[in-house]
């Protein structure tokens, strides 16, 4: 599906951290605060953050994928309806993805939003999932408010294959526009056809829909990135053989030590 051609806007230069802290209302810290510059900066649209099962179902299980992917790493922020400003002073600006990262920026603290000016960047990659009320809009508005405000990738998922097609699209920050990222073939030994994957360069990851939500490939590892629900099996997978290795070394060695009380025994006879 060709994306719309679209111009990005030039971005002023955003003030250091410290600058930011200084002009934040009464001493607070900007990123948590609701106020800078005495200016108000809503944490919420309003908006109901999903529409339907199938939509949160994906928001939570692919948010929850890559939280925990970049869980040991304190300078990688993974969020989701997190309301952006991109504007210093223009809070009727905004938008809220249904997921975000952004790298080099600390996950703690917890922010209310995401001021760009405060974090020093914009998100490197947003993602929208799609539902019956949003879906043109993500192609319209908010597909240019990232592009303007720096977003290196957007992505657009649709979990019930209604609206897109196909259902996951990748596109890249290149020359003033966002083009769209190809897919690339990767053959696995256990599949009768090669797997249609899209590169992010961002998150050094391949992304595939997978009945419902996003499906992470690790290149490094040759591993999926395992859900929420499905390391909740791994582990429990993993106990259970475990019980059952201790069961079998505690039968072991209660058979060893009978065979020794039965030799002991023949001795003395």
């Amino acid at each position: 599906m060709t994306a719309p051609s679209t111009t990005a806007t030039t971005a002023t230069a955003a003030p250091s951290f410290r600058s930011s802290c200084r002009a934040a209302a009464n001493g607070e810290d900007p990123r948590t605060s609701d106020y800078f510059d005495g200016v108000y900066y809503p944490s919420s649209d309003g908006r109901p953050m999903v529409e339907n099962v199938a939509q949160w179902k994906s928001v939570v299980t692919d948010g929850g994928v890559l939280d925990c992917h970049y869980e040991d790493d304190a300078e990688v922020m993974v969020a989701g309806d997190v309301a952006i400003y991109p504007i210093r002073g223009n809070p009727l600006i905004s938008v809220a993805p249904d997921l975000l990262v952004a790298f080099g920026v600390p996950k703690l603290p917890h922010r209310r939003s995401y001021k760009v000016w405060v974090e020093g960047k914009a998100p490197d990659l947003v993602m929208e999932v799609a539902s019956p009320n949003t879906w043109k809009e993500d192609r319209g508005r908010k597909w240019q408010r990232y592009l303007s405000m720096g977003v290196r990738e957007y992505w657009l998922f649709d979990p019930t294959g209604e609206f897109f097609d196909p259902p996951l699209e990748g596109y890249r920050s290149s020359g003033g526009e966002f083009v769209p990222i190809e897919r690339t073939e990767r053959a696995e030994q256990a599949e009768p056809a090669p797997r249609l994957e899209l590169p992010s360069d961002v998150l050094g990851l391949r992304l595939r829909p997978d009945d419902g939500h996003v499906r992470f490939h690790n290149p490094a590892t040759g591993q999926d990135l395992r859900t929420h629900s499905e390391e909740i099996a791994a582990r429990r997978h993993e106990t259970t053989l475990r019980r059952q290795a201790e069961a079998k070394a505690a039968e072991l060695e209660a058979l060893v030590r009978q065979l020794q009380s039965q030799r002991g025994h023949g001795a003395q006879q």
